[in-house]
């Protein structure tokens, strides 16, 4: 996937419908990361040799989105940015269910609103566990 990234920051001038499917050293770009259905978007089958252009950015940015995401991959000097783990809610708080929290949001649907205590006390007495204090 990061070959592809360079490829595609190597073209990052281009404005034309097509880019090369072969990096400098005349190697196809390795686009196996990539589900099917974006291979197909991505390659004309009536120009071999090319991609097209703003699919093919389109399937390498969603791919590196996704890493990034996921933390297979990570931006060298992110730390220096905001901590995203700072955002989370602390473990007690999701613990629980805004029923359990006498808690209603601006978009409250009561039909929405399940008490997981139950169901929580469940788990724990079918894993061996006992019951929830």
């Amino acid at each position: 996937m990061l070959d592809a990234l360079a490829h595609a920051q190597r073209h990052q001038a281009a404005r034309g419908e097509y880019i090369t499917a072969f990096d400098e050293e005349g190697q196809e770009v390795d686009i196996s990361f990539a589900t099917q259905n974006w291979r197909r978007a991505v390659v004309d089958k009536n120009r071999t040799g090319q991609f097209l252009r703003k699919h093919f950015e389109a399937m390498v940015f969603t791919a590196l989105a996704e890493e990034l995401r996921t933390g297979d991959v990570a931006v060298v000097g992110s730390e220096e940015y905001a901590d995203w783990s700072e955002q989370l809610l602390a473990w007690e708080v999701g613990e629980y269910s805004t029923h359990e929290l006498d808690i209603q949001p601006d978009a409250y649907d009561p039909k929405l609103d399940v008490d997981f205590a139950p169901l929580r006390e469940q788990d724990l007495t079918a894993a061996g566990l006992g019951q929830v204090a």
